[in-house]
């Protein structure tokens, strides 16, 4: 921010400079209010595998793991 702040007032003034700043800043509350999920209550795990899933990157869980190895030892 402090490296763009003095390019944007050259460029179209400190009123300018704080409008898009406060435009910026509206867009990322409603990605935050409207696209993240509520996190309240959840362990750090139960977030992890929400996003794994979401993103269509789910690994093993270690159960899982161990149920496959003791299966290709039988």
């Amino acid at each position: 921010m402090s490296y763009t702040f003095l390019l944007l007032v050259h460029s179209v003034g400190a009123g300018g400079s704080f409008f898009i700043y406060a435009m910026v800043s509206c867009g990322a509350f409603y990605f935050v209010w409207r696209v993240m999920p509520e996190t309240r209550g959840k362990t750090l795990e139960q977030i992890e595998r929400y996003f794994e899933e979401a993103s269509g990157m789910v690994r093993p869980s270690p159960m899982d793991m161990s149920t496959e190895h003791s299966v290709n030892r039988n």
